[in-house]
């Protein structure tokens, strides 16, 4: 996680890591820079999933018709 907040330019100072968050001490000059990190990180991990999600399930295909 500290790498990855690294690498997208993340200012501030991670406190804690859990398996579905983290804790992040940061300035207040700093949250409109970091919104904007993690609005990216989000936006990449969310494209990840769904690709990941679409390989690891059939599609189901939906007939319209009479019945």
């Amino acid at each position: 996680m500290a790498q990855l907040l690294k690498y997208y330019r993340f200012h501030g100072f991670l406190k804690s890591v859990n398996s579905r968050s983290f804790i992040v001490a940061v300035l207040p000059k700093d949250k409109a820079h970091n919104r904007k990190v993690m609005d990216e990180i989000k936006g990449i991990m969310g494209s990840e999933n769904k690709k990941a999600m679409s390989e690891n399930y059939p599609k189901i295909a939906v007939i319209k018709g009479a019945v």
